[in-house]
């Protein structure tokens, strides 16, 4: 689950990146038009979503590192046993040995 959460977060983090960058084309159109105010206002959100990109995206690539670090770590689900019986049956008797692992 973690790692999913990191890869989301690695997904929210690039969308606020490609969001910076297109703030900062519309800046550059903004000044290359002589609009100052227009400018200096796609500056502001461009740091904005580069501040949120790098945030998010650093959170979520930290988040992927910690599900992987689960996932190699985890303690193993199967267990090696191995099981002896015998039963009385009407004519004689059964025994079997089972194993797994």
């Amino acid at each position: 689950m973690v790692g999913g959460v990191g890869i989301v977060g690695l997904g929210v983090g690039g969308v606020f990146l490609l969001s910076a960058v297109s703030s900062a084309d519309k800046r550059n159109e903004a000044a290359a038009a002589g609009d100052a105010e227009a400018s200096r206002s796609r500056h502001e959100d461009a740091k904005s979503a580069q501040t949120l990109g790098l945030v998010v995206g650093g959170v979520g690539l930290v988040a992927l590192g910690a599900g992987v670090v689960l996932v190699l770590t985890a303690p193993s689900k199967a267990t090696t046993a191995v099981r002896v019986g015998a039963r009385p049956v009407a004519g004689g008797g059964a025994a079997w040995l089972t194993a797994t692992w």
